[in-house]
């Protein structure tokens, strides 16, 4: 009886301690964790990115790859190069003689290479409008297709060591949306997912801040 009694004082102060708090959510950036180390590279050069599906009027493996080196150009503190390679070799980065014996900077060099996944879907799913009247107290159900298309953006990535040929950090990134308009260009989705890729992909080489909820309890 002494033990169960008091437990329940426990709980009253327990109450009566938060009873005077209130909780206020807010947004904190939470730093990332990448394994590059500052001093570790002073060069990233952007090779290519080999494409899984990909159409005559748009190369997604060369758009990535241009895209790629115009932000890390504006994000990196070093120098950004383009370097061609063989078309056999993108985003074979299991290959470590080829990316051992191609030529690198001066100084603590990356090379930048993976595949890109960019595909389109026809989504059907079967609807039903409000009910109409026809001819007094008989209704009819009117029932159609409606027809979405979904885009997936996937990309696995490496950043290989000039000189040594070790990979120094490989990710795989997904990013995917759905639009209802069946009219679309089918470059439309990658050019509004691959700034989600970016900054994910910013997130895990430079350790960018992640912007996370948290409460902040106060009296």
């Amino acid at each position: 009886m002494k033990r169960s009694k008091a437990i329940v004082a426990a709980a009253c102060l327990l109450q009566l301690a938060c009873a005077g708090e209130s909780a206020r959510k807010i947004r904190v950036g939470i730093p990332g964790y990448t394994p590059l180390r500052a001093g570790d590279v002073g060069e990233i050069y952007v090779t290519a990115f080999k494409a899984d599906e990909t159409t005559a009027e748009f190369d997604v493996g060369k758009e990535l790859a241009d895209y790629l080196f115009v932000e890390l150009t504006r994000k990196f503190e070093g120098k950004v190069f383009r370097r061609s390679i063989p078309a056999d070799k993108a985003g074979l980065a299991g290959d470590t003689e080829f990316w051992k014996a191609l030529p690198g900077g001066s100084g603590p060099a990356l090379f930048l290479t993976g595949t890109i996944l960019y595909k389109e879907e026809v989504r059907k799913a079967l609807l039903e409008t409000d009910a109409k009247e026809l001819d007094g107290p008989f209704r009819q159900e009117k029932k159609g297709l409606s027809e979405r298309r979904l885009y997936t953006f996937a990309v696995d990535l490496a950043l290989i060591r000039a000189g040594t040929g070790e990979v120094v950090l490989r990710k795989e990134f997904k990013e995917t949306s759905t639009y209802p308009d069946p009219n679309l260009p089918f470059s439309y989705a990658y050019y509004e997912l691959s700034p989600h890729f970016k900054t994910k992909f910013f997130q895990a080489v430079f350790g960018d801040e992640r912007l996370q909820e948290r409460y902040l309890f106060t009296r």
